[in-house]
């Protein structure tokens, strides 16, 4: 089994090989060809006084020459059609169709007209040539012509990436029917927003509660002690009771900060505690569950959505626009 998966290794690379080295010579000579029978040959032939070599090459060679790429053409056509047939008998794509829709600079190469495409199979046979470790070319080279390629394909790709966020900007600026989007979008983060509210309750109010402790006993103990004072019937008793009053308006007092301190006690102790694995926090998860299910079809939360989608956009469009072929090919 090795030795057979060997051999046919060894037969398609000499076979890429032998392809390779015919489209490069038939292109190399078809432009060789043009350039001696164009205008540029005529020039350079009067500037050289190299016409009589010209009309000998027109004479003799120029339509051989042609008919010679007519008859590679028809191999190339042959051979384009073998590998199709092969590819459907052994199910080499998903469906029979797709091979020249994959090879299409192939079919196009076929095509006298389109000639210039063969040489995109040239880079194809020799990548894959390269990849299987054959030097084709110098490293220098290789180097250089993936740098081109990832230029030109970053450049025309960045392009077509603002050029296509741009037209959703116009669209979502010109149109308005993405009011319905915006709140179908928050209805489908609904579960996201009630989470991330509990983290934020969780992640900032606790710790204030706790920085503020002593702050809040002192302003609950304030307000019990003025709350009881302000009962008219607890000074209507005091006034009855004259040698003790002073001693129960102390005792008012004692009883009010006791009272602040339990109070602020009961209610931080729940807000700061640790949430439950099972049943969440006692404070704080109802607080976010509603938050959840709050409507979001208010206009200063459409207006705020909005603003984070163009933002959001413009952000896109600035990291498109970073070229990153320079930090990666520092010149």
């Amino acid at each position: 089994m090795l030795v057979k998966k060997r051999t046919r290794s060894m037969i398609s690379i000499a076979y890429d090989s032998t392809i390779l080295l015919l489209i490069l010579l038939d292109v190399v000579l078809l432009g060789l060809d043009y350039l001696i029978v164009g205008h540029i040959g005529s020039i350079a032939a009067q500037q050289f006084h190299w016409e009589a070599y010209r009309t000998a090459y027109l004479t003799h060679y120029h339509q051989p020459l042609l008919d010679a790429d007519e008859w590679f053409t028809l191999v190339l056509i042959a051979e384009l059609v073998v590998r199709w047939l092969i590819a459907m008998v052994y199910s080499h794509h998903a469906r029979w169709f797709f091979f020249p829709f994959i090879h299409w600079y192939e079919v196009l190469g076929c095509i006298p007209a389109f000639r210039v495409f063969r040489l995109l199979r040239v880079f194809a046979i020799g990548y894959r040539l390269y990849k299987m470790g054959f030097q084709i070319l110098p490293d220098w080279v290789m180097n250089q012509a993936r740098f081109y390629y990832d230029v030109v394909l970053e450049e025309i790709s960045d392009r077509i990436i603002i050029n296509v966020l741009d037209g959703v900007e116009n669209e979502l600026r010109n149109s308005t029917t993405h009011g319905p989007l915006i709140e179908e979008m928050l209805n489908q983060h609904r579960l996201l927003i009630q989470q991330a509210t509990q983290e934020l309750l969780i992640a900032n109010v606790i710790p204030a509660l706790q920085s503020r402790r002593s702050d809040i006993e002192a302003g609950i103990g304030t307000a019990v002690y003025e709350a009881l004072h302000q009962v008219p019937e607890l000074h209507s008793i005091l006034r009855l009771l004259p040698g003790v009053g002073p001693l129960l308006n102390l005792q008012l007092q004692s009883i009010g900060r006791s009272m602040a301190i339990n109070i602020t006690h009961e209610i931080l102790d729940n807000m700061i505690a640790e949430p439950n694995l099972r049943t969440g926090h006692a404070v704080f998860d109802p607080i976010a569950e509603h938050v959840g299910q709050l409507n979001f079809n208010t206009p200063k939360l459409k207006e705020l959505m909005e603003s984070l989608v163009f933002t959001s956009l413009d952000v896109v469009k600035k990291q498109v626009s970073v070229q990153q072929w320079k930090e990666k090919y520092p010149l």
